[in-house]
């Protein structure tokens, strides 16, 4: 499995979709009690097989990111962990993984993962001081949670200001979260406009929204696309951001695609393309046809 659709197994874990400014963001997709005998019937198969020992590690990761089954992820993570050596992206990687974990359970018992989430973000950055998804992750994820286990909100300000330096655009936007999550609501709006002028400027340098993107966790540009509606910036720009994220999207991500085609249309309709936009929510509907966001949209077209 690639390194790109692997970055997906983390796709909104604890930092991600659940922490922006939006009214409304997505639940993220939890393991379906349904599938279950049809993922320990593939579970089998897998540890039955005479794949290498490797190759075998990887088709369980993406086995148990396809089905959000995030026990058995973080599992296999650590197993291929202890094989492998560690590297930012798999400690990335398991850092989500107990990101997600946390949200599924009771907050008593969720505790040791957001311990764990925390600590793998860190340790992807101690590792490769470069890797761009772990800074992101580990700036929200240090902003929501509590002190008392492991937040800190100058922390953040740290690792923002060290992700600016790698990617100008992204730190600007990682410090206008910061702004949002400290309630100073003017200097966020200010800080958002700013971030996005130096995104326009970063994929110029770059040449194209795809290769600018790609350095970066499938989180980034959905989170663009939202934030370009709710900041009323840059609503072309919105678009490539999230039909970047539709052309990549994969089975191991764990943000329902309806989704993606409702901000879609929302983006369209913002530039005047009405057309455009009824086609996105005809497909947000085709994938989820009780989508309730689009409930009257629904009606309208019958």
């Amino acid at each position: 499995m690639g390194k790109r659709h692997q970055l997906g197994l983390v796709l909104c874990c604890f930092f991600g979709m659940q922490l922006l400014c939006s009214q409304t963001m997505p639940p993220y997709l939890r393991f379906d009690d349904h599938q279950k005998p049809r993922y320990e019937e593939a579970l089998e198969r897998l540890l039955d097989s005479l794949e290498p020992p490797l190759a075998q590690i990887d088709a369980r990761i993406a086995l148990a990111g396809r089905f959000k089954q995030q026990e058995d992820l973080i599992q296999v993570l650590e197993e291929k962990i202890n094989r492998s050596g560690e590297n930012a992206r798999l400690c990335y990687l398991l850092g989500g993984a107990h990101g997600i974990r946390a949200l599924e359970i009771s907050r008593f018992r969720s505790l040791p993962h957001v311990r764990n989430m925390l600590y793998y973000f860190k340790r992807s950055i101690a590792l490769d001081s470069t890797y761009i998804p772990a800074y992101e992750a580990a700036v929200e994820a240090l902003c929501k949670v509590p002190s008392v286990i492991g937040g800190s909100v100058e922390e953040a300000q740290a690792y923002a200001q060290q992700l600016q330096a790698i990617s100008p655009s992204a730190g600007l936007f990682s410090h206008a979260f910061i702004l949002v999550q400290k309630g100073e609501a003017e200097a966020a709006e200010a800080a958002y406009k700013n971030a996005f002028q130096a995104l326009e400027d970063d994929i110029e340098k770059e040449g194209d929204a795809a290769a600018y993107f790609n350095r970066f966790s499938m989180n980034f540009p959905y989170k663009i696309a939202v934030l370009s509606r709710e900041q009323n910036q840059s609503f072309a720009l919105g678009l490539q951001a999230i039909d970047y994220f539709i052309d990549q999207a994969r089975p191991g991500y764990n943000l329902p695609l309806e989704w993606a085609y409702y901000h879609k249309g929302k983006l369209h309709q913002q530039l005047g393309e009405q057309d455009k936009a009824l086609a996105a929510f005809d497909k947000s509907l085709s994938i989820n046809p009780s989508f309730e966001l689009l409930s009257n949209h629904s009606k309208s077209t019958q």
